[in-house]
Order: structure tokens, then sequence, then C-alpha cells
């Protein structure tokens, strides 16, 4: 389901005005087309401490900069107090490891078209 980053930051807003935002306890948002909008909204909620039961919520492969991400985990650090001590928020270290990852793949073949090219130059000096 793609809810885009417009109907991302409505959902929020539209929970801050409903009394049963306050018994929610998961939050599936995976790959749903979330971005800096809709990051602002949830983390304003969080922070007004709308969603006080809320003990996990998945935002794996959305559009979040890194600000975006920051400003989420702020407003949930914000709101803390009021959850279990086991509540989290899940994707984003799976995105920054995918992202690590691709990253050392990157430069493992950058080594390996090195050391090609070092290999051909020292068969060309040979010849």
């Amino acid at each position: 389901c793609q809810l885009g980053d417009e109907g991302g930051a409505a959902l929020f807003e539209r929970l801050t005005q409903r009394a049963e935002a306050s018994r929610l306890r998961k939050v599936i948002l995976e790959r749903t087309g979330l971005g800096s909008r809709a990051a602002g909204a949830m983390a304003a909620a969080l922070r007004k401490g709308m969603l006080p039961a809320l003990e996990a919520i998945w935002l794996a492969g959305n559009d979040f900069s890194a600000s975006d991400k920051t400003q989420i985990t702020a407003g949930w650090e914000e709101s803390q107090d009021s959850r279990p001590a086991d509540a989290s928020i899940f994707g984003f270290e799976e995105e920054e490891e995918e992202q690590h990852e691709e990253e050392q793949d990157e430069d493992e073949q950058d080594e390996q078209d090195e050391d090609e090219v070092a290999e051909a130059e020292d068969e060309e000096n040979m010849d």
C-alpha cells in the first residue's frame, strides 16, 4: 500500500485529534512512501504524547532523510516515559546497515579494479 508522504502526514495529524490514538500499540508503515512531511507529523504526535501506548513502530523502506530519522527518534525519546521499557522503532538500523554493506561492497569493487589495473600495468612493463 502506497500511503505516500502527504497521506502519512494526514494520518498522524488525524491521530492527534482522536482519543483512540492513545490505545494504539503497534504501527506498521514499512515501504509506504513516507518522507519529510510524514516524519514531522509523526514526531509532533509523539512529542505531544498522543501515542502513549505505542510499543513498536516499523518504518523500514521509506524515504526518510537523516534529519527525518533524527526528528522521529527525538519525538520517540521525548515521550519514552509513557512507554514500556522495551518499546522500539524498527527499520532505521536495517537501512543504515544495508547502506553500510553497499558502501563496503563498492569499496571492495574499487580495490579489485585497482588491483586489476596494477596487474595490467605490470604486464605491460614486462613486455
